[in-house]
């Protein structure tokens, strides 16, 4: 994994001369050098200009390097910081102490340039490779998260309603029958929806996933996405009023626009009360297209579309107290748009006016 060559790095000596010297190797190699004479300096500066590695002198009145490490690591903000201690001090109970305190490397003086800036480097990319690992990590104990708690409800549903069907038809209660079949249709939409999601949001959260551009009309795009949506409408009995006509073209990739407007048209459907209503319109600027989703609310917190606008995931749900149990949804839909947007170089903001309306902005470049 290759390093920034803009590495911040401190550099922590309270010799003049040294710091001028290290200082211009690493400003050649094109790292960006901060410098502290004792060790007061040096905590007070990483805690306004966090380093990416520091370069650590032993031997410096009032707080030795070793004290100084110490401070570094007891700090849970600047813990994380790779130190390299270089000292004129090569003893073995000097060397073994450096790493006791919590360096990461031991240099003596006089150093050799290249062995240095070679050290240097394989410091840098392993901190890169840990961090790159902690944010896998990360990504999958996230992933798991929603798997077990969001899988588990319409995997539920679609267990209880098949039990209640087979007892329906059994006393040829067929109208309840096709009831509870319509129930485990949408738990099972629901499932692979959300399946999906994660699918695409893994591929997200990996780096995996590039924006394929084109000339898309986005007219067309949404007559699609609310085609897929006709039969909950009409089950529901809302109102769709879409303005959107002519030729609304951007420079994005099609898929994944399509994707964001699923998303936002599902969860329009999904939280519009029946007899309801979902108002889409376009506008055009200079330079963009606007298209606004609005709908009749019921019951959702508009604090809670911030917040998934606004983090990478969470737990929590957008739940409608007035909706039939199998309808909850989650907010990894969002975070979805929130991403393929800003892929697209576009931005998607959400308006409320509770309890009565919520909408959703989604801005893209005009082609």
């Amino acid at each position: 994994m290759p390093i920034n060559i803009n590495n911040k790095i401190l550099i922590v000596d309270d010799n003049i001369s040294n710091l001028t010297l290290l200082g211009n190797i690493l400003r050649e190699n094109k790292y960006s050098v901060l410098v502290a004479k004792n060790g007061k300096a040096t905590l007070n500066i990483i805690k306004s200009q966090k380093p990416d590695l520091i370069l650590l002198d032993i031997m410096m009145p009032e707080m030795d390097g070793f004290e100084v490490c110490q401070q570094i690591k007891k700090d849970q903000t600047t813990s994380d910081i790779p130190i390299i201690f270089i000292s004129a001090k090569n003893d073995t109970d000097s060397i073994v102490k450096g790493f006791n305190v919590g360096g990461q490397d031991y240099i003596t003086k006089p150093y050799i340039k290249d062995e240095l800036l070679a050290r240097i480097r394989n410091l840098l990319t392993i901190e890169q490779n840990k961090k790159a690992l902690r944010a896998i990590i990360k990504t999958k104990d996230k992933f798991f998260s929603i798997i077990a708690h969001d899988l588990k409800s319409p995997i539920s549903n679609i267990i209880s309603f098949s039990e209640k069907l087979t007892t329906k038809i059994e006393k040829r209660k067929f109208a309840k029958a096709l009831q509870f079949a319509e129930y485990i249709q949408i738990s099972a939409v629901s499932q692979y929806k959300l399946l999906e999601n994660l699918l695409e949001w893994s591929q997200i959260q990996t780096g995996n996933l590039h924006p394929v551009f084109s000339c898309s009309n986005l007219v067309d795009i949404l007559d699609e996405v609310v085609e897929l949506y006709r039969l909950p409408i009409y089950q529901k009995q809302i109102e769709l009023e879409n303005t959107l006509s002519g030729n609304l073209a951007t420079q994005a990739d099609f898929r994944m626009i399509s994707t964001i407007f699923r998303n936002l048209i599902s969860n329009a459907v999904k939280y519009t009360p029946e007899f309801g209503k979902i108002i889409i319109e376009a506008q055009k600027t200079n330079n963009q297209i606007i298209i606004s989703i609005t709908n009749t609310s019921s019951g959702i917190n508009p604090n809670n579309i911030t917040a998934f606008l606004n983090k990478e995931i969470s737990s929590n749900h957008l739940n409608n107290p007035g909706n039939q149990e199998h309808n909850t949804g989650t907010g990894l839909g969002l975070v979805i748009c929130k991403e393929l947007i800003k892929l697209n170089n576009g931005k998607i903001e959400s308006l409320s006016t509770p309890p009565d309306k919520i909408t959703f902005r989604i801005c893209l470049p005009k082609k």
